[in-house]
C-alpha cells in the first residue's frame, strides 16, 4: 500500500477506482463507494486513520516486522474493531435485542465465538440490498455540515451537492474530514424514515 499525503490513509495496491463525478480527484479503498456522500468517506478515512494508528504501534512493539506483516496484523486487529461496533452497537440498534437473539448475533462476553463457516455466501442478498437495507440511505441528512475545532458550525451546505464527490472531503480550509467529523459526532441528526 501508499500512503496518501495530508489523509493519512493507506490505499492497498490494485484497489478499485471508487465511484465519484467526472472530473472529480476520486479516492481508493476496497469499497468502490467512498465517495457516495461525505459522511461514508470520513468513515473510511477514520477506519484507515485507526489502521495507521495501529500499524505504529505494532511497529514499535515489534520492530523486526516488515510493512507487509505490519499491515495484515493492523488489519486483523482493525477487523475485530469494525466487527465489535457492528454486533455490539449497530445491529442491537436496528435489529433490537429479539432480533439479535433470534438471528444469534450476540458476542461472547468473554474470548471470542467460532461459529465461522467457510461454505456460507457472505454476499449481500438481493431483497436485502434492494429493499430492506434502503432505511439506511434515508438516514442521510439534507446538508453536510462542518465544525470548527471549538465545535462551532464552520460550514453547511445542501446534500445534493455532494452526492459522489470528493471535494467537500478534500477542502481542509472549510470542510474537510475533521470539521465534518466533528459535526457527525455532536450534531449528526437523522431519523429512518418508512
Amino acid at each position: 500500500g501508499r500512503l496518501l499525503e495530508g489523509m493519512n490513509r493507506i490505499i492497498p495496491d490494485g484497489a478499485p477506482s471508487s465511484e465519484c463525478l467526472p472530473a472529480e480527484v476520486c479516492f481508493k479503498s476496497v469499497d468502490n463507494r467512498p465517495a457516495e456522500v461525505p459522511m461514508l468517506t470520513v468513515i473510511h478515512i477514520v477506519f484507515l486513520r485507526e489502521h495507521n494508528n495501529i500499524v505504529e504501534d505494532l511497529r514499535i512493539l515489534n520492530p523486526g516486522w516488515n510493512g507487509e506483516t505490519l499491515y495484515q496484523e493492523a488489519k486483523k486487529i482493525l477487523t475485530g474493531v469494525y466487527q465489535h461496533i457492528i454486533y455490539n452497537e449497530f445491529l442491537p440498534i436496528v435489529l433490537g435485542q429479539e432480533g439479535m437473539d433470534i438471528f444469534g448475533l450476540r458476542s461472547a462476553p468473554t474470548g471470542y465465538q467460532n461459529s465461522y463457516n467457510p461454505s456460507a455466501n457472505p454476499a449481500t442478498r438481493n431483497g436485502f440490498g434492494a429493499a430492506a437495507y434502503r432505511f439506511g440511505h434515508s438516514l442521510v441528512g439534507s446538508f453536510v455540515e462542518a465544525f470548527a475545532p471549538d465545535f462551532t458550525l464552520r460550514a453547511s451546505d445542501p446534500m445534493e451537492a455532494h452526492f459522489f464527490s470528493t471535494r467537500a472531503i478534500r477542502d481542509f480550509g472549510v470542510f474537510g474530514p475533521n470539521g465534518i467529523g466533528r459535526w457527525m459526532t455532536s450534531d449528526f441528526k437523522s431519523r429512518a424514515d418508512p
